[in-house]
This record gives structure tokens, C-alpha cells and sequence, in this order.
């Protein structure tokens, strides 16, 4: 094989430890793709939100090596998975390992997953509206689509939301707004109710 070409029939997800040692090893990988997080409340309050069982942060694994990792919380009224952080570790990029962690974790659920992605209406460059385009097209080969009209504002970010799966009509704005609020509550303030808006 190749260089970045992989028999994909032993990777797996695997959970990872919650302690220090393992939660720094996650969040070193997560401070390169999300920078924000380098932050000491975000840091905070999702490290919290682990330790309390409400996020769930998995590797990409063959058992030794680490190729991606992805948190998410479960979703019991649309019995699905919420994704909020997902990444490829970048020297294994482009080498459909994305795809494989979708499919992986698309099977710890019965209906499918949800997620964000960034508006590429509101790049600041061409190179960013590019790369906010391939992104939403990365995830459409994969089965998602976006939901129509819901677009938010989550912390300034421009944000739409995807899914694998067909959705009821609901008042996304609310029921987002309840999804973050499991992770973001901190000191007893729903932040969500305040940080994510419509557009």
C-alpha cells in the first residue's frame, strides 16, 4: 500500500480515559484544529463537561496509532448523535479516514448525526469560502444534507447545521439552544441562551 492508504477493517473507535494525562493528549489534537479552545473558559467548561459524562471524546484507532477523534453527546428525543468536535489528525489527511470515522460513529446511532459547519456566505476570503465549501461537499458525499433556513450565530460564528438523517420541523433555535446549554452550562448559567442566535 501506499503512503496514507489504509485497510480500514481494523479501525475503530476507541474511548478515551478520562484522566489528565489523556484528556491533555485529546485537547493538545483539539488546540490544532480549534484554536478558540486554547481559551481558558471553552478549555473549561468542555473538560468539565466530559468529566461529567455529557460529551463523549473517542479516537480513531488501529489500537496504536491515533489517525482522528471526534466528541459528541447523545441526543435522546431525535434518538441521534450530536457531533461538536470532529477531526482527522493532519498527517493522516486525505486518505478517507474521514469518512471512516463518520461511518463509525454513524453506528453508535440509530438515526444518524447532526452537526455544524461554518457559512461559507460569511468568509472573509476566497480561500476561506473554499475551504468552508468543501468541507459542507466532504460531508454531502457522505450522506448529510443541510437543514433549510437554519442558520445561527454561535459565539460570532456563522453556522448551519447538517444532517444524515430526515428531521421533524422544530424550532431549531430552541432545540440547539437545549443542546448546548448540557455542555455550556457552567456556574449554573444556560450560556447557549445567550450565545446562539438566529440569523
Amino acid at each position: 500500500m501506499k503512503r496514507n492508504e489504509f485497510s480500514h477493517d481494523n479501525i475503530y473507535l476507541q474511548e478515551v480515559p478520562i484522566d489528565k494525562s489523556n484528556l491533555q493528549t485529546l485537547f493538545d489534537y483539539a488546540y490544532i484544529d480549534f484554536p478558540f479552545l486554547k481559551d481558558a473558559l471553552p478549555s473549561k467548561i468542555v473538560k468539565s463537561t466530559i468529566k461529567k459524562d455529557v460529551l463523549h471524546p473517542v479516537y480513531l484507532t488501529n489500537g496504536s496509532e491515533i489517525y482522528g477523534y471526534a466528541l459528541y453527546q447523545d441526543v435522546p428525543g431525535l434518538k441521534c448523535i450530536h457531533v461538536l468536535f470532529l477531526a482527522i489528525v493532519p498527517s493522516y489527511r486525505s486518505s478517507g479516514l474521514g469518512s471512516v470515522l463518520l461511518d463509525r460513529l454513524k453506528a453508535l446511532s440509530k438515526n444518524g448525526l447532526i452537526l455544524e459547519v461554518e457559512d461559507p456566505e460569511t468568509a472573509e476570503s476566497d480561500e476561506e469560502w473554499s475551504i468552508r465549501t468543501r468541507r459542507i461537499r466532504f460531508y454531502e458525499r457522505n450522506g448529510f444534507h443541510l437543514i433549510p433556513n437554519v442558520k445561527f450565530s454561535h459565539f460570532g460564528y456563522a453556522i448551519q447545521v447538517m444532517t444524515d438523517f430526515n428531521h421533524p420541523n422544530q424550532d431549531w433555535l430552541r432545540f440547539y439552544r437545549n443542546l448546548y446549554n448540557r455542555v455550556y452550562r457552567i456556574y449554573g448559567v444556560p450560556l447557549a441562551t445567550f450565545s446562539l442566535k438566529r440569523r
